[in-house]
């Protein structure tokens, strides 16, 4: 995030494909960084929301900034030093324990059965909401290219078709969805999609009977965030997919492993505390 990180010079970067906005900082979006040493690059109608603006292909612009700017070994490594600093102070890549109720889990026994799933043939989609919280701050992705998410507002709903849709466009990856379970009661029609075509995508539901984050944000004051703890297998059957009841969190590793193995639409409904 720029504003948390703003007093660090070592990080000054060119930020291609950041547009600036608060859900891109929680800070503040461009109410926390000095627009006149930001230099956006994007199109002509959204790129004047800094003081210096270049319109152009992101592709092209970051090859001419490299063609001008020589490699500097030094300043990659103090670079890298203090990005490591900065993970081990917000604890990245660190899962611990919770106690939940029985037959439930929490999200981060979600995050370790796929940091202990994931490989380099594999595509990893998120959703808006705790899911993507988890995902991005605390699951270590070790591989390029391998992260899907929405970004800007979030988008409910997101994951469950990107999962699908990315199957179809790179068909030798192992496509995995994780979404919540508000997200994919909006977006599950696309089990029926990936029925029709064919596709094996796993859908992991993180079902803790509501909007989780709405839920956690609204503090005694909730309104419309509780649901019935909806049972997402016989939903997938329904919509030609199968899927697999998951109640403790050492579970998730084999889960996933059996669901990739079982072809077709997979829905993993993992309830969470």
């Amino acid at each position: 995030m720029l504003a948390e990180h703003r007093g660090e010079p070592e990080l000054a970067c060119r930020c291609f494909g950041e547009r600036f906005e608060r859900t891109g900082d929680v800070q503040g979006g461009l109410a926390a960084i000095d627009t006149e040493q930001a230099v956006r690059v994007d199109c002509p109608l959204t790129a004047g929301a800094v003081d210096q603006a270049v319109t152009g292909d992101v592709g092209e612009v970051a090859g001419l900034l490299a063609d001008t700017h020589p490699h500097d070994a030094a300043l990659v490594a103090k670079r890298k030093t203090v990005i490591a600093r900065i993970k081990a102070e917000n604890d990245y890549g660190v899962l611990p324990e919770f106690q939940t109720r029985p037959g439930t889990m929490h999200y981060s026994d979600i995050m370790r059965g796929l940091q202990g799933f994931l490989t380099e043939d594999d595509l990893l989609t998120l959703d808006a909401g705790t899911n993507r919280i988890w995902a991005t701050c605390r699951l270590p992705l070790r591989h390029p290219n391998q992260l899907i998410a929405p970004g800007g507002i979030g988008g409910m709903g997101w994951s469950t078709p990107a999962a699908t849709g990315a199957k179809v466009v790179a068909p030798e990856k192992r496509v995995t969805g994780v979404i919540g379970d508000g997200g994919f009661v909006m977006t599950m029609d696309a089990i029926a999609t990936a029925a029709e075509r064919g596709l094996d995508v796993v859908y992991v539901v993180a079902n803790n009977a509501g909007l989780g984050m709405v839920r956690d944000n609204l503090g005694n004051q909730k309104i419309a965030v509780d649901f019935f703890d909806h049972d997402f297998t016989k939903v997938a059957e329904g919509l030609g997919g199968r899927g697999i009841t998951v109640t403790e969190g050492d579970q998730m590793g084999d889960a996933l492993r059996e669901a990739h193995k079982m072809g077709g639409p997979v829905v993993i409904d993992a309830k969470v505390d």
